[in-house]
């Protein structure tokens, strides 16, 4: 019975989005499938294909992505933190600086590598994702891009040293990023809130293969474990040396 049915609702548009996240905005001009059928969840065919040679990225590509754009912000915050430790007395000041300086750039990253020239951020760049106007296919702005930025959750860190709010906050930081992957894993266009709040679509060349995203993100993982052991066996001296470079208040 759900078979027959399927032709019906793939020609009703209203059911391709949904209204109210998405401002009203319709569906981008793409054939109407299943969830799942770029492989990511259920079962299906193959991607589902937009226009010139585009398909749906799926999620599972998407978060080896943002593991990567993770990574990147993270190695950045790390090294503010240890400047700010050294330069900053004050152990709350020294605390919230950093936090605030990591969010803030946080939010200018993504923002930027969506509105640059290939729409798309280092992480996603492996796997030649590209985040995209939903109806036309088109680049977005800087608004949007924004939008689609701060909807990641970066910005609330700047609000997780207020109280009594702070320890909401935090909690909120916890969760809001499953809260993300689910809602683009259970959605047909593989449409994230964040997606539908900036009218977004993430989408790839057909022809993409996988490998840079892998290797990528293995190497992540290898210095990740390796990290301890080379910080204490060989860098800690020098990074110490580098570290009282920095005039201590």
């Amino acid at each position: 019975m759900d078979e027959d049915r399927a032709p019906d609702e793939a020609a009703d548009p209203p059911r391709r989005a949904a209204p109210i996240l998405s401002a009203g905005v319709p569906a981008a001009p793409v054939d109407w499938t299943a969830p799942g059928a770029d492989g990511t969840a259920g079962s299906g065919g193959g991607p589902t294909t937009l226009a010139n040679g585009m398909v749906l990225a799926g999620a599972g590509t998407r978060l080896g992505a943002f593991f990567v754009d993770f990574f990147i912000l993270g190695c950045v915050a790390v090294v503010i933190t240890l400047i700010s430790s050294n330069v900053i007395a004050n152990r709350t000041t020294a605390d919230a600086v950093p936090a605030i300086i990591s969010a803030a750039l946080a939010v200018v990253y993504f923002a930027v590598a969506w509105v640059g020239p290939w729409a798309a951020t280092p992480g996603q760049r492996l796997a030649g994702l590209r985040v995209v106007d939903a109806t036309t296919l088109e680049p977005i702005d800087l608004g949007r891009a924004l939008i689609r930025s701060l909807s990641l959750g970066s910005a609330l860190n700047l609000l997780s040293f207020a109280a009594p709010v702070g320890q909401i906050i935090g909690a909120i930081l916890i969760i809001w990023p499953f809260i993300l992957f689910a809602s683009t894993i259970y959605d047909a266009r593989h449409q994230g809130l964040h997606d539908r709040w900036a009218r977004t679509l993430v989408v790839r060349p057909v022809d993409t293969g996988s490998f840079p995203l892998t290797l990528g993100c293995f190497l992540i993982v290898l210095i990740i474990l390796a990290a301890p052991l080379v910080m204490a066996t060989v860098a800690g001296p020098a990074l110490q040396d580098w570290l009282q470079q920095f005039p201590r208040r």
